[in-house]
């Protein structure tokens, strides 16, 4: 066969044996003649995909070739903006921008923030870059915004934003509003043992002040409400910080009518009651006539003549002297009582004890106390 030039050779398969050039042979599905520069000029050849992306069937009389795993071969990427976007050299070159970076290994592609700090707070810089801003060094300092052209910061937070305005105040001292409906708090400092903390009128602060002199003298020790009580005692909060006492009675009404109200005091903070060493007595007037009547007793202060069950009771200011001391304890006071009629009252009385007052006790002359305030205040001066 060797020689031949324009001449034609038909065959059922192509198989060229015998000495050189004959040496190639097409037998198998898929196997192609091949060009070559070099002898022999026509080559077997087959198709193979080295990296396995490509799979090649044969299927008489053609040869197809397939995308192994699937049956589409993606052309484009899209993102946000920039429509359809074609690889360049087969590639596609996928950055960030800004604080944004990304960064590749093996077959991954990770997107991830750059200049990052521990515990620092992330701040927008413009559309694609965060800026960072250090915590503060005290803990519990707040975030507080600067308004919408500047970035915020740590600080202390204004009236406005929940906050205080101020960022140290004095130690047990009162904290009082500002100079404005959002101006920083105030303290009004503690002033110094038994002052009373008086008003400076809407545009000041209030101050601290010494006593009765000061215009708030009474202060509030302890009230009891009776219902149905035998009794009612006072045994704490009485002591000589106060030179002297009040007690404001208000509605205090027996169970039964013609009852009288008295009380007894104690020196050993309620334990017993001294019944013995008292000059007390009862001045009271209808307020339909002009006639006092008066009663007197030894065995505890006289409050209240007969009352009755219904009606107002007894109401009364009584005003104590030399309590929890060494001189005799004093009682004088006034008050309006009821029974049938309304009746004006004059209080007055003493016990004879040094030893130093520091209980009370209220009852009825029988039965209990149905109802009634009993107020005890203690008197400042200074």
């Amino acid at each position: 066969m060797s020689g031949f030039t324009n001449d034609i050779m038909n065959a059922d398969n192509v198989n060229f044996s015998g000495s050189n050039p004959t040496l190639g042979q097409v037998t198998s599905n898929g196997q192609l003649l091949i060009g070559s520069t070099s002898v022999p000029h026509i080559a077997v050849g087959t198709i193979t995909s080295p990296d396995g992306s490509i799979t090649p069937s044969y299927s008489s009389p053609n040869i197809t070739l397939q995308v192994s795993g699937g049956t589409t071969v993606g052309k484009t990427i899209t993102g946000n903006s920039g429509g359809a976007l074609s690889p360049v050299a087969g590639n596609w070159n996928i950055q960030g921008t800004g604080s944004i970076t990304t960064s590749g290994s093996g077959n991954t592609l990770t997107p991830q923030l750059t200049g990052l700090t521990n515990h620092n707070v992330l701040l927008g810089a413009g559309t694609a870059t965060i800026t960072k801003l250090a915590p503060s060094a005290t803990s519990g300092v707040p975030l507080i915004s600067q308004g919408a052209s500047s970035d915020p910061t740590f600080g202390t937070a204004v009236v406005a934003g929940g906050g205080t305005g101020i960022v140290t105040t004095t130690a047990y001292g009162l904290i009082a509003g500002g100079t404005t409906a959002t101006g920083n708090f105030q303290n009004t400092g503690t002033g110094t043992s038994g002052q009373l903390l008086v008003s400076a009128g809407s545009s000041a602060l209030p101050a601290w002040s010494g006593g009765a002199s000061a215009g708030a003298s009474w202060v509030l020790i302890q009230s009891q409400t009776a219902s149905n009580s035998a009794s009612i005692s006072f045994t704490t909060g009485i002591t000589n910080t106060y030179t002297n006492y009040v007690f404001v009675i208000s509605d205090v009404t027996p169970g039964s009518d013609n009852l009288f109200l008295q009380m007894q005091v104690s020196t050993n903070g309620g334990s017993t009651y001294l019944s013995t060493g008292y000059a007390s007595g009862n001045n009271r007037a209808l307020s339909t006539q002009n006639i006092w009547t008066n009663t007197n007793t030894t065995t505890y202060m006289y409050i209240s003549g007969a009352i009755g069950s219904s009606g107002p009771g007894v109401n009364a200011t009584l005003w104590l002297s030399n309590i929890a001391s060494s001189i005799t304890p004093a009682l004088w006071g006034n008050g309006m009582e009821y029974l049938g009629d309304a009746r004006m009252t004059l209080y007055s009385g003493y016990n004879s004890t040094t030893s130093g007052v520091n209980a009370f006790q209220w009852t009825f002359s029988s039965g209990n106390i149905t109802l009634g305030k009993f107020s005890l205040y203690g008197i400042r001066q200074s």
